[in-house]
């Protein structure tokens, strides 16, 4: 859908989209079409078990299955199903959990901070906080209140950002506004007394009890605990410290809606294993002057505009309660590392300072104080809180040109996709009878389909694409569109109870999907297959599916809505189930409760499911949906760069020590894999192997795949654990060609780039995952690869020979020669004996080597050799000085030479160059033959073939005794190094 205003205001929180003054509603991007009229239904008996329901309160259907808060409404037992809601969550800075007495039952809130880490076997980096800090109600006799606890969201709030908690017995009443972010934790009693309670001893004001003031200090120096908190209250109070040591109550009842909130002013640590001394907290005062502004709850409002049209502009918008004493006071939160580096003012998003005397170490690195101005808006008093999101460039086709070595390489490779045989015969990639029938393993077979539609096209292999693309339409409106439960083990259904699109099949490997598992990750695959049919063949998706009512397309769109729903005021399908908008990421965990909160473990195939939504939406030329499909990538991908993709550096999951050494988990790693709301580790589900580890993080391999494998990431990856691992791997094993198209976008080298094109040119398409290919392997290889600029064919220039007789180390070699009439040139290969590198020139004047390494024991073969010529700018002769440290002391020959296809250009009137290599031009698929010398004694002969891809085997025969055979797959060459008897 396009439109002609220049802006417009998409506000998540609300139903609407306001676009100057003409309201645009969110459902005109995606309209909510009841699923029940597409899809059969359930009641989803089995998920239905995991649901404490009275505890949801006004959260109902359509339920946030994958909200971070999940845990408080789960029961933490869910085989026996006893013990509910008690797991602590982040909530960051701290961590909280609803308290329960021995009995199961509700007591109030419980609030807890520390810095301390624990590195367990190398691979899991741990946070063992608990509730430190206790919210409960006393009765007369100092003892805690049993309550009954709720959850609700307020109205316009957005879950993922706020959720308020509540515990009611008659006319008491706790209340607690859950604001993420917050560095304070607010509750308000209505006719309670307050009860703070600790597993730990407390001193209160410094030992002096009783006071009745409006900030209280609370000092905790028990156990692993060095900390000091602060406690504010509306009105004075008094506290008093019971004989345990570790109960503070209230002397008097709070009336109606009385706040007391507790802040953490210091945290000191002294980790005595890993040597590392750490402070948090505050020390700026900013605690102490923002204290009275509170905020109630959080909505997400972003905000598109023509004029910044690669942006998406992003407001957390906080209704407060303002300073009842100063209105000017700002309020203050709180903002992870991925928000803090995208923080942006303008006159929506009032965000004073960045307060950095306030610091916090959480599971997602220092979350940094930010000030906000609050803002009158009639009714209500709120804060807002920007951020400036860029959005990536999608597309289906990969835009860098291929060689014609490349494309003959690729067409090769899809033939033997395309060969591969299911036991009946027919092809296992285009016979769709055959194809996984469950939603995770099926959607992996259709996106494979589309990649290879996709690649056919850009190869111009019509028969192919079109063959493809009839295959996915018989696949989805076979098995997936319209079908019945009968005719599919893992038909999708719409589930009544939670709202949802679940797998409805007793013996489908569906991962959880049925409790809301890895939508993201299932659909996704879909989404991205139904937009390279959308591109393709837009008429097949706006046709009613045959014998139905609907469209592929309202179908499709259904999908997209369970898992990347735009609208908060669908009655069917939740906004955003998967994506979480304050830690940028998405939960791929539904209604599990793990202690450890919610995970995901392959952040590469979230970046898919938006990615696909993306070009899903370009595909169908729905502009809003394209552009918030890119918005979510956008923020999926910066959270990646941060928590999973750790360059050295970097420091979210580490410590400094005392001189400033790094500590900690990323001091020997580079990558964490399975990220939880509690903790992270490097292992998956389903096994510790590296190539596991470091496959699942990069997979699937498409056009986004060189935005989201970012440098220097992916360099220092490849360096340090792709390029060592690879060779252990065996060619049979699918994680080797996952791990090898990851390697290509770190190899930063021709020899390494050459070295992974070659190994998977001559791979086994069987080896290959179902959701993987060859063909697909070797396209994100030549897209990745540099290619080189064609030089003009006029830049032939003479051979020049210099010995070098200047015995003086210390006096660089000077190398003189003229320039060719009618050419600049611009790279030179400089030869010794066995040895050689390039130099290069900016101007035409001045030369010098890349760098020590490029002269080595390797050889030609271990740098690759190409020369550059372009117009004249100068005719006076060139001095090019070479340092003795980059270049031994021997004779060295300068050859300046074209690629033009028919000239062999190393050597002049029929003479070897003293390296005894050539650069041969043959032709793709033709024999080459090479004959001795006739001066030399027995006379011999090699004949061999050059294959379409450009490579050869040379064969095991005596003419042939010797010889070697290279090509530069980079930049085009064929080199021959014949044997001195030759």
């Amino acid at each position: 859908m396009s439109y002609s205003i220049k802006k417009k205001l998409i506000v998540l929180g609300l139903s609407s989209i306001v676009a100057t003054s003409l309201p645009i509603a969110m459902a005109d991007i995606l309209p909510a079409v009841d699923p029940s009229t597409i899809f059969h239904t359930t009641t989803n008996p089995e998920g239905t078990q995991l649901l404490i329901k009275n505890l949801w309160g006004s959260i109902n259907k359509p339920y946030p299955t994958n909200a971070w808060f999940g845990d408080v409404a789960l029961y933490d037992d869910q085989v026996q199903r006893t013990t509910k809601g008690s797991f602590p969550i982040s909530v960051y800075p701290y961590v909280i959990n609803a308290l329960k007495n021995a009995s199961n039952q509700d007591l109030g809130l419980g609030v807890g901070y520390s810095t301390q880490r624990e590195l367990l076997n190398d691979q899991s980096w741990l946070s063992h906080i608990q509730p430190v800090i206790n919210f409960l109600a006393a009765d007369a006799n100092n003892n805690p209140i049993v309550l009954n606890e709720t959850i609700a969201s307020p109205q316009n709030a957005t879950p993922s950002l706020s959720v308020t908690l509540s515990w009611t017995a008659g006319d008491t009443k706790m209340v607690a506004p859950i604001v993420r972010g917050s560095p304070y934790t607010t509750v308000f009693y209505s006719n309670a007394k307050p009860m703070i309670k600790s597993t730990y001893v407390m001193e209160l004001d410094g030992g002096k009890d009783g006071l009745s003031l409006k900030r209280h200090t609370i000092t905790i120096n028990d156990g692993p605990y060095k900390q000091t908190w602060i406690l504010y209250s509306q009105v004075e109070t008094s506290f008093k410290r019971l004989s345990d040591l570790r109960t503070l109550v209230s002397t008097s009842n709070m009336s109606n809606n009385v706040w007391i909130r507790v802040a953490l002013q210091s945290d000191v640590m002294d980790d005595k294993v890993l040597g590392a001394h750490v402070e948090s907290g505050d020390t700026s005062g900013a605690l102490d002057k923002s204290a009275r502004v509170i905020p109630l709850s959080g909505q997400v409002i972003t905000t598109h505009s023509a004029n910044d049209a690669d942006a998406e502009i992003v407001n957390f918008k906080y209704d407060v309660i303002a300073d009842d004493q100063d209105p000017s006071t700002p309020l203050l939160m709180t903002t992870l590392p991925h928000q803090t580096e995208i923080l942006f003012q303008n006159k929506k998003s009032l965000v004073q300072s960045v307060a950095p005397g306030l610091q916090y170490r959480t599971m997602k690195g220092s979350a940094t104080g930010v000030t906000l101005s609050v803002v009158n808006d009639g009714a209500s008093k709120s804060a807002s809180l920007g951020m400036r999101e860029t959005l990536p460039a999608v597309a289906l086709q990969d835009t860098t040109s291929l060689s014609d070595a490349q494309v003959k390489a690729i067409q090769s490779a899809l033939r033997d996709d395309l060969n591969l045989k299911n036991p009946d015969g027919s092809s296992k990639v285009l016979n769709y009878k055959q194809w996984a029938k469950d939603a995770y393993y099926g959607g992996k077979e259709l996106a494979r389909a589309g990649r290879l539609v996709v690649i056919a096209d850009q190869i111009q292999d019509t028969t192919n694409r079109d063959a493809l693309l009839d295959s996915m339409k018989k696949y989805l409106t076979t098995y997936w569109i319209g079908v019945n439960a009968s005719s599919n083990q893992c038909v999708l259904v719409y589930d009544t109870t939670f709202g949802g699109v679940i797998e409805d099949g007793k013996n489908c490997p569906d991962f959880g999907n049925y409790t809301y598992n890895d939508h993201h990750f299932h659909y996704g695959y879909f989404i991205y297959g139904l937009g390279v049919i959308a591109k393709f063949d837009p008429t097949w998706l706006k046709t009613n599916v045959p014998g139905q009512t609907y469209t592929p397309q309202q179908w499709t769109e259904t999908l997209i809505r369970d898992y990347a729903n735009p609208n908060i005021n669908d009655p069917y399908l939740p906004r955003l189930r998967m994506q979480d908008d304050f830690d940028g990421h998405s939960w791929a965990e539904g209604l599990w409760a793990t202690g450890d909160g919610k995970n995901q473990e392959s952040i590469s195939e979230s970046v898919n499911a938006y990615y696909g939504l993306a070009v899903y939406g370009q595909a169908i030329n729905n502009s809003d949906l394209e552009t918030w499909g890119r918005f979510l990538l956008a923020r999926e991908i910066r959270a990646a760069h941060h928590y999973w993709q750790l360059p050295k550096g970097s420091d979210d999951y580490s410590y400094k020590t005392k001189d400033g050494t790094e500590v900690g988990y990323q001091k020997d790693h580079l990558s964490m894999t399975l990220v939880w709301n509690g903790k992270a580790e490097d292992i998956t589900f389903f096994g510790a192997n590296p190539e596991y580890r470091y496959g699942i993080i990069m997979m699937p391999f498409t056009q986004i795949s060189k935005v989201f494998l970012t440098k220097p990431w992916i360099d220092q990856f490849y360096s340090a654990k792709l390029k060592p691992l690879i060779p252990t791997l065996s060619d049979t094993s699918s994680w080797k060609w996952v791990n090898a198209k990851g390697a290509i976008f770190g190899a930063t080298t021709a020899a390494d780039q050459n070295q992974l094109w070659n190994m998977a040119a001559q791979s086994d398409a069987a080896t290959y995952d179902d959701g993987d290919s060859k063909a697909n392997t070797l396209y994100v290889m030549a897209s990745a690869m540099s290619q080189p600029t064609p030089p003009p064919k006029d830049c032939n220039a003479p051979l020049i020979s210099k010995p070098d007789a200047d015995a003086d180390v210390s006096k660089p070699i000077v190398l003189n020669w003229t320039k060719p009439t009618g050419a600049t040139v611009t790279q030179y290969e400089i030869w010794n004996w066995n040895q050689s590198a390039r130099i290069s020139s900016v101007d035409g004047n001045t030369y010098r080597f890349p760098d020590a390494s490029s002269i080595g024991n390797q050889g030609p073969f271990g740098y690759s050799m190409y020369s550059i010529c372009g117009d004249e700018k100068s005719k006076t002769p060139v001095n090019v000085t070479v340092n003795r440290d980059q270049v031994s002391t021997l004779t060295y020959t300068i050859m300046v030479a074209t690629v033009d296809k028919n000239t062999i250009v190393t050597t002049p009137a029929g003479k070897k160059d003293p390296s005894g290599n050539y650069v041969i031009t043959p032709q793709l698929n033709s024999n080459v033959t090479i004959t001795s010398n006739p001066s030399m004694p027995n006379q011999r002969t090699c004949t061999f073939k050059i294959g379409d891809d450009g490579h050869a085997q040379i064969p095991a025969t005596s003419g042939c005794t010797g010889l070697v055979y290279v090509y530069d797959q980079a930049h085009k060459q064929h080199y021959l190094n014949l044997p001195s008897n030759f």
